[in-house]
């Protein structure tokens, strides 16, 4: 697993991951091994195709961006890849970080 993500609370982060496969695999994300789309209740996220870097023919790229990230939202996001002949995740860390706080005193 690579380094973790490290939003701040109400950032929109974006995730990204590429596959490629013969035939062309499909993706989709999960968090906490539960799908997206079981969970969008509340349209916090949003997959988005995007521009692969591979083969046009045999790649596909996406992009998950988590709208308004709160703490409750860490945990395990993953990309997988699928097609008839097998199936491939990539998971990443997400660990929110909360927002400092500073308090001043009012000089009268």
């Amino acid at each position: 697993m690579r380094s973790p993500v490290l939003p701040t609370v109400d950032d929109s982060p974006q995730l990204q991951c590429e596959a490629s496969g013969w035939p062309k695999p499909r993706i989709f994300w999960m968090r906490n091994n539960k799908t997206i789309s079981e969970i969008n209740q509340n349209h916090e996220y949003e997959v988005t195709p995007i521009p692969t870097q591979g083969d046009s023919v045999s790649s596909v790229a996406s992009e998950l961006t988590i709208i308004g990230i709160q703490k409750e939202d860490s945990g395990i996001f993953s990309c997988v890849a699928t097609n008839v002949v097998g199936e491939d995740k990539y998971p990443i860390s997400v660990r929110v970080q909360g927002i400092m706080i500073t308090i001043c005193p009012l000089l009268f």
